[in-house]
């Protein structure tokens, strides 16, 4: 199918809108070093126990047969290529809620329900939960706020200004204690350096609408909408 060889509907003049142009059109107002610091605390926080999901999310659904699925696989390989993350892994599934659901990695994974044939609406969906995946995003879009804001007061607790520690649990106190069993000494350096830099930055409903824009955006991007 010609339409997903070429992609005249991110064309820009002459030329094809490579994928790091693309990502800066999705967060035109993205700060390098708070995308940093989340991506940081996500690489760590997510080999935590209580934060696996991975095993219950992969275990969804039936594999279906990928041969009789080539509208997902098409639009997979679309999308992946134009926002360059050919790393993403693809699961076709029966027997799944949801049309297309997502696990954040690196690399991301996604669950998408056998039999979807509109092109179109899956460019969109897979783009949206690609973007929401990112480990910058991942901490308000695949923990729930209750779980966010614990990670992000134990990540101040064990990395940031002394003095911060003020009122919390001992449940925040251990969260706090295992990130730190868990990150090198090179990068708990690194941590609080950002941290000292944009920990004030780290609220939740602002992050969140950050992330849920990006995705939208890059799904209605993705699919010609805009």
């Amino acid at each position: 199918d010609a339409r997903y060889t070429a992609h005249p509907r991110l064309m820009f003049g002459s030329r094809e809108l490579p994928p790091e142009e693309l990502w800066q059109l999705l967060s035109p107002e993205r700060n390098a070093g708070l995308s940093r610091l989340l991506g940081l605390i996500w690489q760590h926080a997510r080999l935590l126990p209580q934060l696996r999901p991975a095993a219950r999310f992969q275990a969804l659904g039936e594999l279906a047969t990928p041969s009789d699925e080539r509208t997902i696989l098409s639009a997979f390989a679309r999308v992946t290529s134009l926002l360059g993350r050919s790393d993403a892994v693809l699961h076709v599934k029966t027997n799944v809620a949801q049309d297309v659901s997502a696990l954040p990695g690196p690399p991301a994974t996604l669950v998408v329900r056998a039999g979807l044939t509109d092109p179109v609406a899956l460019e969109f969906q897979l783009a949206r939960a690609l973007v929401a995946c990112e480990p910058e995003h991942a901490l308000v879009t695949a923990l729930n706020e209750r779980a966010a804001r614990r990670l992000f007061t134990a990540v101040g607790l064990g990395f940031g200004e002394p003095g911060s520690d003020t009122a919390l649990g001992l449940a925040d106190r251990a969260l706090s204690l295992q990130l730190r069993a868990t990150i090198a000494k090179p990068m708990q350096r690194e941590l609080r350096q950002l941290l000292s830099e944009h920990g004030s930055e780290l609220e939740y409903a602002r992050l969140r609408q950050t992330a849920e824009v990006a995705a939208v955006r890059a799904g209605l991007l993705v699919a010609g909408d805009v």
